[in-house]
């Protein structure tokens, strides 16, 4: 007759593999949270980045045809300056985003968000 010591020593002694899949189950549902946690990120930012850019993407003065057609179209330096940074920043995050899901390279993304890159 086997002892109840003996039935938790053998069923201790199967569960290393056990012990192993949790790890391993452990760590990549931390990393798949970490690199969701960070792809979102960068897409809210891109968001607020498009909604900056539609406030100042407009012409400064715009002068109109009798028929009220718009004749011509004016714009600052500045104005066009922001236009470009919004651009710019705009085309960074989703040039990241795109290498992140489709080579799994999420290293412009931990760059764009801070987070840490040492797991990428």
């Amino acid at each position: 007759m086997t002892t109840l010591s003996e039935k938790v020593n053998n069923a201790l002694a199967g569960i290393s593999t056990d012990v192993e899949k949790a790890i391993i189950d452990g760590i990549v549902k931390r990393e798949v949270e970490k690199r969701a946690v960070a792809v979102t990120k960068v897409y809210d930012q891109m968001m607020r980045e498009e909604k900056e850019l539609r406030k100042v993407d407009r012409a400064d003065q715009k002068t109109f045809n009798k028929d009220g057609s718009i004749a011509a179209e004016t714009y600052s330096k500045e104005r066009l300056d922001a236009i470009k940074k919004h651009n710019q920043a705009i085309e960074k995050m989703m040039k990241a985003i795109e290498k992140a899901l489709a080579q799994q390279d999420f290293s412009d993304v931990y760059n764009l968000t801070g987070a840490d890159k040492s797991a990428s």
